[in-house]
């Protein structure tokens, strides 16, 4: 998760405010994707206990019939470590040594394409330059819209972290066979994955960030509660869908709430520092769920479920009052009452996304 303001920020180097939603929504369903084949590898790699042959054949000290074999003596988390590690190493560096730095310093964009993709992120930025200047930092933590939308992420982070975390262990309830519980995990993050990037781009379709956030937030609160007050144990197929809802319905507002922070963030620096502590507020939403989830209230985890529904709750309440705000901010700025929004002189058709 560590990562992700970094992606959100680099993507608001390339892409206007209206395209951000959509564009994150890919990075996230990566996420389920791989959460949809990872049961099935870890369980396969699990079964590699023991030792790795490795057969070499040095014919430099001339011994060109000599077999050298190697021993390896791993155990199966160890090779899933060095499978996964080195995949990410290798595409650390791959991005570090060929991604653009920004429209500018692109390889790939005629001078043309490039003017043309710096006009297009000028109407909806102050900068006169992307540096990150300290002034800006400091004031985009003075504003108290900034601390608002690190509330929201620590609501819904929550129900983030705990889907992430338990519901495998959710999934157990529905099956006593590990292999079964895995392949359950398969049709969920699928599904999700396909929702997820739907619904950004409708989002960005229609350019209504909280309306899309909250709705499917209800949905998901809905599911957590059932899942908490339901008797799955006779209801399996019941507790099933409930995954499915869960899954695809809690993740929508940590793709669509950045994408709205960073759109009504108009510099460069206040952008990298709002997203920063929005992702930190998020992270530290696991340490909140790791705690609601008592071994003594398994294996339902009734409390924590409701739990989970109640902060989720609170992020609906907080979402839908910020939009409100920003919807009677440009309003002001429509009827003449203000000439522009704060910062955004050189922009006076400038408004706030909702």
């Amino acid at each position: 998760m560590s990562n992700k303001p970094c992606e959100v920020y680099y993507l608001s180097l390339f892409y206007t405010r209206k395209e951000m939603a959509f564009r994150v929504s890919w990075i996230g369903q990566m996420g389920f994707i791989a959460g949809a084949v990872s049961g099935l590898i870890s369980w396969s790699v699990f079964q590699w206990n023991g030792k790795l042959k490795v057969r070499n054949l040095v014919s430099y000290l001339g011994y060109n019939e000599m077999v050298v074999l190697i021993c390896i003596k791993l155990k199966g988390w160890q090779y899933l470590f060095i499978i996964e590690g080195s995949i990410t190493v290798a595409v650390a560096i791959y991005l570090y040594t060929f991604a653009p730095r920004s429209p500018e310093k692109s390889r790939w964009y005629t001078e043309e394409e490039v003017q043309l993709a710096k006009s297009r992120l000028e109407q909806d930025s102050q900068d006169q330059d992307k540096k990150f200047h300290w002034e800006d930092a400091k004031n985009q933590l003075k504003q108290w819209q900034t601390w608002v939308f690190a509330f929201m992420a620590l609501m819904y982070g929550v129900g983030v972290a705990s889907s992430s975390n338990f519901l495998p262990t959710m999934i157990k309830r529905l099956t006593t066979k590990a292999t079964t519980a895995n392949l359950y995990t398969v049709g969920p993050n699928l599904t999700a994955a396909v929702f997820q990037v739907t619904i950004c781009w409708l989002s960005d379709r229609y350019q209504q960030r909280a309306t899309f956030a909250c709705g499917f937030t209800v949905i998901s609160l809905v599911a957590w509660i059932l899942l908490g007050t339901l008797d799955l144990v006779h209801q399996p197929k019941v507790g099933y869908f409930l995954t499915y809802l869960i899954t695809f319905a809690t993740f929508i507002p940590s793709n669509i709430v950045p994408a709205w922070l960073s759109s009504n963030t108009p510099t460069t620096t206040g952008r990298a520092m709002s997203l920063g502590l929005n992702y930190m507020a998020m992270n530290l939403a696991g340490i909140i769920s790791s705690l609601i989830y008592r071994a003594e209230d398994a294996p339902v985890y009734r409390p924590a479920l409701v739990t989970v529904g109640c902060t989720q709750g609170v992020f609906v309440v907080t979402a839908l009052a910020m939009r409100q705000y920003y919807t009677w901010f440009n309003k002001r700025i429509d009827s003449g009452e203000l000439p522009y929004a704060p910062g955004m002189e050189a922009r006076p058709g400038y408004r706030y996304a909702v």
